[in-house]
């Protein structure tokens, strides 16, 4: 009696989960790579269907620009050369010589990823108040030898998160979980 119970407790869960999986439609995007020209790494992720990836690509260039959007959130992927940006200076971070961005007075979250050990903050605007605009560093392993956490924008892209005035928790956590699964291609 116990084992039927069992089996059909097993059935009926490989049915939800069979449902589930397909009601979400998880779908994989693997970029043009064209921006392993000039040393960037060919990117994949998994996303919901409900959710338009677009492609802003240039082998002339060397760039990929992706755009990962729903309701007003917007995922920028971008893999292209720019001059500066440094490294991230937080409030824990030693000081560093060169162009760095001083997030000294944000708030962070951390999180794990595929591309590595993110903070994601909300830049603020010229007055100090929170934007609707997330950035995203990664913690620099190499050059933590200080005791003190260095933090830079990540060696695979640079990630940005704008989302609307009014946030939708899930969908926030949704297009977190879109970034946290970011990979190189290898």
């Amino acid at each position: 009696m116990k084992k039927n119970k069992l089996i059909l407790v097993l059935i009926t869960l490989t049915i939800v989960i069979i449902g589930v999986g397909s009601v979400l439609n998880v779908k994989k995007y693997t970029t043009k790579g064209y921006a392993t020209k000039v040393g960037f790494p060919k990117l994949s992720f998994n996303y919901f269907s409900s959710w338009k990836v677009v492609e802003d690509a240039s082998l002339e260039k060397s760039f990929d620009k992706i755009k990962i959007t729903k309701n007003n959130y917007v995922i920028s992927i971008d893999q292209l050369l720019l001059v500066g940006g440094g490294y991230c200076q937080f409030n824990d971070s030693p000081n560093l010589p060169g162009d760095n961005t001083d997030l000294r007075m944000v708030t962070y979250k951390e999180m794990d990823s595929s591309i590595g050990y993110l903070r994601y903050f909300r830049f603020p605007s010229e007055n100090g108040t929170p934007t609707n605009y997330y950035g995203f560093c990664m913690k620099d392993q190499k050059r933590s030898t200080t005791g003190k956490n260095v933090y830079r924008p990540p060696d695979a892209a640079y990630v940005s998160l704008d989302v609307p005035d009014t946030q939708n928790t899930l969908l926030f956590q949704e297009a977190l979980n879109i970034i946290k699964n970011i990979r190189k291609v290898e």
